[in-house]
């Protein structure tokens, strides 16, 4: 039906969680000059990592016509933007997101891979040596200008990434809580600077439970995001957030602990797990501690290096 246009201008976020029949919707309610403003991530997660043309999004009109077409012509303004710099991750912990989530060093193979090899180049990497083709090797890096400078004037990549293996749980947290209270009395970290993520949603619940005892014991405050709290909120003053992978997506934090990396090395649904550490590892804003148990642990730690 008709409807009267309420809307001179808008703009949506996080696009790609919405189905395209939102965007017909708002389309319908915009004045003549339609101007809609819409960002996305295609990247969010690894096995999801394309967004419908402006023709599927929008629709036709009744004579089988695009209702919206998207184009970048010479001396104007374009319509089709990649945004070049990424702020949120170190280049550091982005490779190393993208190389755990695709399983690029795994002995058994990569667990999944884009289907278009150029998507690398798209994502913010520039070839190094080699084919960036089927059935051909390639290294590559990321473009010095995919970051801001800050983050190589500020941090090494040393300090940016630990990555630390234990013979079981209760050492794991034990070292966990000893590092936080250096992030608060000597790095100068508040304790909602920190964010401390559970890969596994069933079991998180229970082991925040000991991660919070661990962390009671050094006098630190700390609660379990959505379960102790709101769930509107993940931060909280004077309080250390757990969250699950789940209850973390969408948020970040200067320094970000993931632990059981464990889980997310084998298994079933190993696509999953991997998009869960790819997850977990980008809510790190600037130094990324990850920690495990295990051969799984192992495993994954030598794959890097190696």
């Amino acid at each position: 039906r008709e409807v009267a246009p309420i809307f001179d201008a808008v703009l949506v976020d996080e696009a790609q969680d919405l189905p395209d029949s939102f965007f017909d919707i708002i389309l319908n309610f915009l004045s003549e000059k339609k101007r809609f403003i819409y960002a996305y991530d295609e990247l969010q997660n690894l096995s999801d990592y394309t967004m419908l043309s402006a023709s599927d999004l929008f629709g036709k009109n009744a004579s089988g016509l695009p209702n919206v077409n998207l184009t970048n012509t010479e001396n104007e303004a374009h319509q089709d933007i990649i945004l070049p710099i990424c702020y949120r991750n170190t280049k550091w912990a982005l490779t190393l997101a993208h190389s755990l989530g695709f399983g690029i060093y795994r002995e058994d193979g990569l667990v999944q891979h884009f289907d278009e090899n150029a998507l690398w180049l798209d994502i913010g990497y520039e070839i190094i040596n080699g084919n960036l083709s089927d059935n051909s090797e390639v290294t590559l890096r990321r473009k010095l200008s995919t970051h801001p400078a800050y983050f190589e004037d500020l941090i090494s990549v040393d300090d940016s990434i630990d990555f630390v293996c234990f013979d079981n749980f209760d050492e794991e947290i034990k070292w966990i809580a000893e590092q936080i209270i250096l992030n608060i009395n000597e790095d100068e970290l508040d304790a909602d600077d920190i964010l401390i993520i559970l890969p596994d949603p069933i079991t998180a619940k229970r082991k925040a439970n000991k991660i919070r005892e661990s962390l009671k014991k050094k006098g630190l405050n700390s609660h379990l995001a959505g379960v102790t709290t709101s769930v509107d909120e993940i931060f909280i003053h004077d309080s250390v957030a757990i969250a699950n992978i789940y209850r973390a997506k969408g948020n970040e934090a200067p320094m970000v602990y993931v632990l059981n990396c464990n889980y997310c090395a084998s298994g079933s649904e190993l696509i999953r797990l991997r998009n869960s550490i790819f997850t977990a590892i980008t809510r790190s804003r600037a130094w990324l501690r990850l920690t495990g148990t295990g051969h799984d642990m192992n495993n994954l730690k030598w794959s890097l290096i190696n």
